[in-house]
C-alpha cells in the first residue's frame, strides 16, 4: 500500500529546502495575489526554471518570486525565496470572507496556520503547542499519522482538508509570476484598518543568506552560508557547484 506521506516527497525533499504556499478558497488568483501587494500588471505567465534564469538582481537583496494558480476550488500563492504570505497581514487580508491555509518551511522549522474570516483559528510548529481560536481541523490529523515528518503530514492533512493536492508538475510548470523587490510591493489596502485577528503566536526564523542554483535533472538545490563564510548547497550532492564567495547571489546557470 502507498503511504500517502511519500506524495509529498517532491516538496519537502531536497528540491525545496526553502518554501512558503497559501492556499485561498473561492478566490481567483488575481484577488491572492492582491492580497500580497502584487503589482497585476507585473504577472506573466512563466515556468519555474525560465522565472529562476530570469531573476533582476540587486546587491546584497534577493528578488521575490511569487507564483499563483489554481487547484480544485482552491488558488494557491507559492513562494521559493521569500515568505510574504506567512506574514499575518497577508492571511488577514486573504482571508477575509473565506479561508487561507499557509505552509511554510525553511531550516527544519516547519510552520501551519490557518484563518478564517481574517480571524487566526490553528496555529502550530509542532502539534504539542497549537494556537488559535479554534476548533482545530489539522493538528490532530497531523498527530494522528504518528511521524517525525510533519511537514509531509500537515501536507497530507492540508491535501485532504482541500480535496485536491498541489503537484510538482504544477510547481514545475507554466504560471503566473512576478518578480519584486521588497519596497515594490504595493502597500495592498494601506489606510484601511486591518480586521482585528488573533495575534500570531508562531513565526518563521530568520532564513541564512541563500541563493538558488540549477542542478542536474532541473533541479534547484538552496544554498547558504557555512561557518568558513563560503556558500554551499545544504545537503550537498551531485552536479551543484560550491565555492561561491559570500554573498554572492546565484541564478539558474546550466552546468
Amino acid at each position: 500500500m502507498t503511504n500517502p506521506l511519500d506524495s509529498w516527497n517532491w516538496l519537502t525533499g531536497e528540491q525545496f529546502l526553502s518554501y512558503c504556499v497559501m492556499f485561498v478558497k473561492s478566490r481567483p488568483v488575481d484577488d491572492v495575489f492582491r492580497s500580497y501587494g502584487v503589482p497585476l500588471d507585473r504577472v506573466h505567465p512563466l515556468s519555474l526554471i525560465s522565472a529562476m534564469q530570469s531573476e533582476p538582481k540587486r546587491e546584497g537583496e534577493y528578488a521575490h518570486i511569487p507564483r499563483g494558480g489554481e487547484i480544485a476550488d482552491w488558488s494557491f500563492c507559492f513562494e521559493l525565496q521569500s515568505d510574504r504570505g506567512a506574514q499575518r497581514e497577508t492571511l488577514v487580508r486573504a482571508s477575509r470572507e473565506t479561508e487561507a491555509i499557509l505552509l511554510s518551511y525553511a531550516e527544519g522549522l516547519h510552520v501551519l496556520r490557518f484563518y478564517r474570516q481574517s480571524t487566526l483559528v490553528e496555529a502550530f510548529e509542532t502539534t504539542n503547542e497549537v494556537r488559535g481560536a479554534g476548533p482545530y481541523q489539522f493538528s490532530p490529523v497531523v498527530r494522528s499519522y504518528d511521524t517525525v515528518h510533519t511537514a509531509k503530514a500537515a501536507s497530507c492533512a492540508v491535501s485532504d482538508y482541500m480535496g485536491a493536492q498541489l503537484t510538482e508538475s504544477q510547481i514545475l510548470g507554466v504560471l503566473p509570476t512576478v518578480f519584486l523587490f521588497k519596497e515594490e510591493f504595493q502597500a495592498a489596502q494601506r489606510g484601511e484598518e486591518e480586521e482585528e485577528g488573533n495575534e500570531e503566536v508562531v513565526g518563521t526564523r530568520p532564513q541564512s543568506p541563500r541563493a538558488f542554483e540549477k542542478c542536474r535533472g532541473g533541479r534547484f538545490r538552496l544554498l547558504r552560508t557555512g561557518c568558513d563564510g563560503l556558500l554551499a548547497p545544504v545537503g550537498g550532492g551531485p552536479g551543484c557547484r560550491t565555492g561561491m564567495a559570500a554573498g554572492d547571489h546565484v541564478g539558474v546557470e546550466s552546468i
